[in-house]
Formats: C-alpha cells, sequence, structure tokens
C-alpha cells in the first residue's frame, strides 16, 4: 500500500471514529431531552420532609400554630385533650416504648429488658 493509500486509510477510520462519538452524543442528548429523569426518594427524605410539611399546613388551617404538634405528652396530657376534644369518645390508649433488646445467642435469642 503506498503512502497516499495509508494516509486515505487513517482519514477514513478518524472520521468514521468522529461520525460515530457524534451520533452517540446527539443520540444521548436527545434521550435526556424527551425523557425527563424520574423524582428518586434517598432513603425517604422527600418524603418525610412532604409528610412534615402537610402536618404544619393542616395545623394551620385548623387555627393552631405548628407548635401545638409539640406536646409534652404525659398521662395528664392525654387524659385533657381526651376530656376537652372528645369528651363522649371511647378511647383505648395502647403504648409500647419499652426499648427491648434482642441479642442472638447460640442457644436461641436472650431478651434483655432495660431497668
Amino acid at each position: 500500500m503506498t503512502n497516499y493509500g495509508a494516509g486515505l486509510l487513517w482519514v477514513l477510520i478518524l472520521a468514521s471514529l468522529g461520525f460515530s462519538a457524534f451520533a452517540v452524543f446527539f443520540s444521548i442528548s436527545r434521550q435526556r431531552r424527551s425523557h425527563p429523569p424520574a423524582v428518586a426518594h434517598t432513603a425517604g427524605e422527600d418524603v418525610a420532609a412532604e409528610a412534615a410539611r402537610k402536618v404544619i399546613r393542616e395545623f394551620e388551617k385548623n387555627g393552631q400554630s405548628a407548635d401545638a404538634a409539640l406536646v409534652t405528652w404525659s398521662p395528664e396530657t392525654l387524659r385533657k385533650i381526651l376530656a376537652d376534644d372528645l369528651p363522649d369518645a371511647q378511647v383505648i390508649v395502647v403504648s409500647n416504648r419499652e426499648p427491648y433488646i434482642h441479642n442472638i445467642r447460640d442457644d436461641g435469642v436472650e431478651l434483655l429488658v432495660p431497668a
């Protein structure tokens, strides 16, 4: 092959690679424009934030401040709220906030009850 033929071959190869790269770039950019990315909620952060905003809006809509949600709960607080807001309702209150610890052992599960 002559020098002229080898040079022409290299020009054709480089032109082919250039056109291929341009086609790939054009295809990807067109794909991105026609299909906007879906919104992904990472670890529930956006969902939790939206839920918190919804609760605050609900409090403010009902004429209460957002600070009304920050109640220091006690048995007496619950009794007062039930007597004031739900005087004739029958309410069952259940709480399971004891932080039991479960440790897996070779012979089974060990349950630790904090003091």
